[in-house]
């Protein structure tokens, strides 16, 4: 009676427990269904069939030899219990759907995580291109940290999860069969089972331990970016040791089983316990006595890794230096042979006032790029150009990575980097058809690896250069995301002496000023004007720079956007005797030293336009820009002016300013509602009015 009693609850739980790995398996593959779907359309309508069809193929591959592996690894090692029972008692009969099912549904879990997380990185694995740059420390293509070292990561840590997953069930289940939570019934009916996944555990964590190595190309220890001296002889052999004494934990664990002895189990663990200690308090007392009684000598050639690599990383290997003199002598003349820079500079002011942009229809420009290539990084400001009369956006997309060896990461605002990147390039350009929403994209840097590497597995999406309408090609502009991260870099590595990087001599920063005890860094702008030693305007993105904890200006980092120059990085060296004002000093001087006569003069000015009006404060739009002119500088401010306690865009005025003297330079403020009238009071003549039509303005 009893046995029948148990037979039918058996059946009652088998059918239950069939129905809910059916239920979950149909929820399952509608869902993914669905979203093929979708995706599918899409891809299928911009042409991108074959991309959407390499990564779903790709994902299914993964995932069907995942599920056949741990599928039959886990119904292997569950059904062989079956044939070490205790006793006949004990023993329940026809287990076998408890283990299909058990088994299918693991599977089904690990097949999944592991084909959304491995689809791209076995693409890249098996396309990877050599960047022909070898790291020092290991002697490998730079290559193997991009491309290569994170699917090996990441197949390990799903090789150790299974592994711990089959020892949890393999557990479980000898209870279940053994009616017996008593350790030693558990032992005798799994004891080859669990000794052999003991062994496949230990001897992963020491693989993990051993890739573990790698992650010292990313030490913080010390002043070096990258694993240092004390990284390389302490560190790095603890890792090592390590790894070793994991594979004699697995020859450890398996003694210690068959004799029953947890002593004999957890001692190699223990010494590898111990090992880590005496391996961080020997790493600080090297770092401390040994690295920091000779730091430099002991650094030096880590010092030199770090400056190389992080310039190669962020692309400012080759910055052309300018000297730019500064004669503090800005005339007339000067400004009417300058007028296509003084129209670009009228007309940007204008574009502060009237720009409305949509954030709703950036992401969206944005989410639709991302959608069909998600491995892209992209810039949060996409722009419109017209061309033939018909309107594209176009959106700047990046390859980043975190793993390039001895390259100090940067953390992007904007950017799903929490733990910072530290290479990246511009390498694409997207244009996206306003109308249709017709999606290309264009490769613009050849010489990126990564973007060689995607190329190879998307062939279809990506178009060269060439490709490219010459119309198109014109309104390409450096975007400002990428050379606000190469500014910062810049402030530090622009040292390549390692004497001078290591005593921060030569630090810069970038232009700031303080509002509201807050600190308000200046951010690169776009402009029109001709660069020292140059023949003809151009389209550039400038920002200025100080020393640390002081205001005046040491240079200005141009970069190049006509397609012929396009990414070129300039540097504009100011003289090392001379002090030029940097762009917040200027502002200090227009916000706050002419402050009272400037409200006088606004309220007597804008009293006639608007009737009794109050003039009660003045809202700048941002920090004085820094314009290179001939071999002098113009600085140009805008603001709102506040009347009746309400801002109207329709009044605002604009500030100028120029250094005069030699020396140690004064600045000369002069203001007006328009660029011109600015420029007429710091000249004290008026100046010709250019409008759109006039050939020397810019288009």
């Amino acid at each position: 009676m009893e046995h029948e009693k148990n037979t039918n609850k058996l059946k009652s739980n088998k059918w239950f427990i069939i129905s809910g790995v059916v239920i979950l398996i149909v929820v399952g593959l509608f869902l993914l269904l669905t979203n093929l779907m979708t995706n599918l359309r899409l891809f299928s309508e911009l042409g991108y069939a074959s991309v959407f069809f390499t990564r779903a193929l790709t994902q299914l591959s993964i995932g069907m030899v995942t599920f056949l592996l741990v599928g039959v690894s886990t119904s292997i090692c569950l059904d062989s219990l079956k044939t070490r029972k205790t006793s006949e008692e004990s023993m329940v009969k026809n287990p076998d759907f408890f283990s299909w099912g058990i088994a299918m549904l693991f599977a089904g879990v690990v097949a999944y995580y592991t084909a959304i997380t491995t689809w791209f990185e076995l693409l890249t694995f098996m396309n990877s291109t050599p960047f022909n740059m070898v790291c020092p420390m290991f002697g490998m293509d730079i290559s193997f940290y991009i491309f290569r070292l994170d699917l090996l990561r990441i197949i390990n840590t799903i090789a150790i999860g299974v592994v711990v997953g089959l020892i949890i069930m393999t557990v479980v289940y000898s209870m279940f069969l053994t009616s017996s939570r008593r350790l030693k019934d558990i032992l005798e009916i799994a004891e080859n089972q669990l000794k052999v996944l003991g062994v496949l555990f230990f001897i992963m964590f020491g693989v993990a331990i051993f890739l573990g190595q790698f992650d010292l190309l990313q030490s913080t220890r010390g002043m070096v970016f990258g694993a240092g001296f004390t990284d390389t002889v302490v560190i790095l052999w603890m890792y090592r040791m390590l790894a070793v004494m994991a594979i004699v934990a697995a020859i450890g664990f398996v003694v210690g089983f068959n004799k029953r002895k947890i002593k004999t189990i957890l001692i190699v663990p223990a010494i590898m316990v111990i090992t880590v200690m005496i391996g961080g308090v020997s790493a600080l007392l090297v770092q401390e006595f040994v690295v920091g009684n000779n730091e430099f000598e002991r650094e030096r050639q880590f010092l030199e890794r770090d400056i190389e690599h992080t310039r190669f990383a962020y692309n400012i290997l080759d910055v052309r230096v300018i000297n730019f003199p500064h004669a503090a002598n800005l005339s007339r003349a000067d400004i009417e042979n300058n007028m296509e820079t003084i129209s670009n500079i009228e007309r940007f002011l204008s574009d502060m006032v009237t720009y409305d942009s949509s954030n709703t229809t950036n992401r969206n420009i944005v989410q639709r790029a991302n959608r069909l290539m998600p491995k892209l990084k992209y810039d949060a400001e996409p722009y419109l150009v017209i061309v033939d009369d018909r309107e594209f956006w176009i959106v700047s997309a990046y390859t980043v990575s975190s793993n390039f060896p001895y390259s100090r990461p940067f953390e992007v605002q904007g950017m799903d980097n929490r733990a910072g990147i530290n290479y990246i390039r511009n390498s694409v350009k997207v244009v996206i058809d306003a109308y249709d929403g017709t999606t290309t994209f264009y490769v613009i840097d050849e010489t990126d690896p990564i973007i060689q590497t995607y190329r190879g597995i998307f062939p279809v999406l990506f178009r060269g250069f060439d490709e490219m309408s010459k119309y198109l090609q014109e309104h390409l502009r450096y975007p400002n995301m990428l050379f606000d991260i190469q500014a910062h870099i810049f402030a530090s590595y622009h040292i390549t002496d390692t004497r001078a990087f290591y005593t921060r001599e030569a630090l810069m920063q970038i232009s700031q000023r303080w509002v509201d005890s807050q600190v308000m860094r200046e951010m690169p702008k776009h402009h029109i004007f001709k660069l020292p030693e140059e023949e003809t305007v151009e389209r550039l993105n400038l920002i200025s720079f100080t020393p640390p904890e002081r205001a005046n200006m040491v240079g200005l980092l141009v970069a190049r956007n006509d397609i012929e120059h396009y990414g070129e990085l300039v540097w504009l060296q100011l003289p090392a005797g001379r002090t030029v004002a940097s762009p917040e000093q200027i502002w200090t001087m227009m916000s706050h030293g002419h402050i009272e006569e400037l409200l006088e003069r606004l309220q007597r000015l804008y009293s006639g336009d608007i009737g009794a009006s109050s003039v009660s404060r003045i809202e700048w739009i941002n920090q004085p820009i820094a314009i290179p002119i001939g071999d002098s500088l113009l600085y140009v401010n805008a603001a709102f002016v506040e009347t009746n306690g309400v801002i109207n865009p329709e009044t605002m005025i604009v500030a100028v300013a120029i250094l005069v003297g030699e020396g140690i330079s004064q600045p000369k403020l002069a203001f007006g509602t328009t660029l011109t009238e600015a420029l007429d009071e710091l000249f004290d003549e008026p100046f010709p009015v250019y409008t759109e039509t006039d050939p020397q303005y810019s288009q």
